[in-house]
């Protein structure tokens, strides 16, 4: 548990790292004021900010509320450089798919109207000594502390950049519209990666009735967020639902209309979606002086290696104790996680590390419910309940404890499993997997201790 205001971390990148503590104290050495001054209508042009957030993703936006919400007395602005109102991005591959509803997808934050919420405006430049930010609209700010909340960008394929066909990609509000507008039934549609978002898409798509083909260049399905049984399963189902896979393969070049694979075969096609991953946007911070690599490398709390300066979301590389090493979460949850961390840490609250909790990611595909907690494979992965049901969990275990575990359609069995990955204890794989086993009884704090 953290419980110093950071006082006793002031020192861990450099002396002029900012004391933070409680709303009664300056957030700043600079004698900026502590008032809160949320910027609405015209004329408002405040330029000096307690906390300035860079990024208006889920990460950056749920920052804002939760200081709103714990030092309402201080000033805190969001540059986003989407022209949008605040959406959830989760909807994006699959109801907003369906129906283009965007008042579905509002993303609705408490205490937002405190927040000064800058949309289509984006970060030039990070000047570090001077506390400031170059913005794209003219003029700057300054800042008290600074969070870069810059989130990823969908990767491209040099490969299709022909421009034979419509290529596109999946990330923000903008793409799920462009999208949307070539998915209608008989249409064909090629998707490039078979991740999470490429098969969401494809579930969508085989609903609305186009006529779907994943390539991906690794032999197997979800080769990075899923064990080999996940895999095989949710190969199965997509391709009861019509769906084609070409696994193993890579695409060599695009007509106007198809795509050739790297071993000659030809598939029709109307549009190409890439879902080949995503890189963090790094290039803001880096520019600033940031370490990086893979990502923002920040502490367990999101302080990089700048003074006043952190990083959440896609963009951060966080460390973690756990794997003494730092690592890089692209899930919704984590970031709501790291931005309630690091809210409290700037408050001067009691807090512990975002990386302390199981990572946490769910997927919505046809009827089917996959939520994943924890490690997504291990050592030795084992499946609990009959897979033909189509609703069991797969426990994933290495070292004799049970380090992650993945449910389809089985949310009751998730709860306790991630009750007992946090507790870290030792575990039987065959009592974990007998139906006969209540995972309640087992994970309640009674049993932890006894088995303790």
């Amino acid at each position: 548990m953290r419980t110093e205001p950071l006082r006793r971390l002031r020192n861990t990148f450099s002396g002029r790292a900012r004391l933070l503590a409680t709303t009664d104290c300056c957030w700043d050495e600079t004698g900026m004021k502590n008032e809160f001054h949320a910027v609405r209508g015209a004329g408002m042009t405040r330029t000096d900010f307690s906390v300035a957030i860079v990024g208006g993703g889920v990460a950056g936006l749920s920052l804002a509320s939760e200081l709103a919400k714990r030092a309402p007395d201080q000033s805190v602005v969001v540059l986003q450089d989407e022209p949008h109102a605040a959406y959830d991005r989760p909807p994006l591959s699959k109801a907003f798919l369906l129906d283009g509803d965007t008042d579905a997808i509002a993303l609705m934050l408490p205490d937002m109207e405190r927040v000064d919420v800058r949309s289509g405006v984006r970060a030039e430049a990070v000047d570090v000594e001077a506390r400031s930010v170059a913005l794209s609209t003219g003029g700057s700010l300054t800042f008290g502390q600074l969070i870069f909340a810059t989130g990823a960008r969908a990767r491209s394929l040099p490969s299709l950049a022909s421009g034979a066909l419509p290529v596109c990609k999946l990330r923000g509000l903008d793409d799920a519209r462009a999208l949307r507008g070539h998915l209608f039934s008989g249409s064909r549609l090629v998707i490039v990666g078979g991740g999470i978002i490429g098969l969401e898409v494809a579930a969508t798509a085989r609903t609305i009735g186009a006529e779907v083909t994943v390539v991906e260049v690794l032999p197997a399905l979800l080769s990075r967020s899923g064990c080999p049984q996940l895999s095989i399963f949710l190969r199965e189902t997509h391709e009861q639902q019509g769906v084609t896979f070409h696994l193993g393969r890579s695409v060599a070049s695009v007509t106007a209309d198809s795509i050739v694979l790297d071993d000659g075969v030809r598939i029709p096609a109307d549009v190409i979606l890439v879902a080949a991953g995503v890189i963090p946007n790094t290039e803001l911070a880096a520019a600033a002086g940031a370490a990086c690599d893979n990502g923002i490398l920040v502490d367990d709390l999101g302080r990089t290696s700048l003074p006043n300066i952190w990083a959440i979301g896609d963009c951060s590389r966080a460390w973690c104790e756990e794997q003494r090493t730092h690592v890089r979460s692209e899930t919704w949850t984590r970031a709501r996680e790291q931005a309630s961390v690091l809210a409290m840490a700037l408050c001067g609250q009691p807090t512990t590390s975002a990386s302390e909790a199981p990572a946490y990611y769910w997927s919505d595909q046809y009827h089917l419910k996959i939520q994943v907690a924890g490690s997504p494979k291990g050592e030795l992965n084992v499946v609990r309940g009959d897979m033909s049901a189509d609703s069991f969990s797969i426990l994933h275990l290495a070292g004799g404890r049970l380090v992650g575990a993945t449910a389809i359609n089985a949310p009751r069995d998730l709860g306790s499993l991630k009750k007992i990955i946090r507790s870290r204890r030792a575990v039987d794989a065959e009592v974990l997997a007998d139906l006969s086993t209540d995972l309640k009884v087992l994970s309640s704090p009674k049993s932890v201790n006894a088995a303790s």
